[in-house]
């Protein structure tokens, strides 16, 4: 993960799970499912236990930030993939330019 600027001072969990979904999809080009998130999110923010991040997709959910559909996972299995729902891209990619850093 990109090291925060600001990410746990001023950013809300939700917020750090948005940007977090956005790094892994439109940046690294990446399959993000919930598994992913709760790795990578582990012990860097204050967004990192399973509860916290399931709470916060909730709200992503509930909002309409975040869509999800079911995929078939290289290894094989099923896992529902998530991503930025394209009326709040820019501003989670806005988001993003403002609390990483860059390269």
């Amino acid at each position: 993960m990109d090291e925060p600027r600001i990410y746990g001072k001023v950013l809300s969990k939700e917020l750090i799970v948005a940007v977090e979904i956005y790094r892994l999809a439109i940046i690294e080009k990446q399959e993000v499912y919930f598994l992913k998130l709760v790795e990578n999110l582990r012990g860097r923010s204050k967004a990192s236990s399973p509860a916290t991040i399931s709470k916060a997709l909730d709200v992503l959910f509930d909002l309409g930030m975040v869509d999800a559909e079911w995929k078939q996972l290289p290894n094989g299995r099923w896992a529902r993939t998530l991503k930025i729902s394209g009326e709040s891209k820019e501003f989670v990619r806005a988001v993003y330019k403002k609390t990483c850093k860059s390269g």
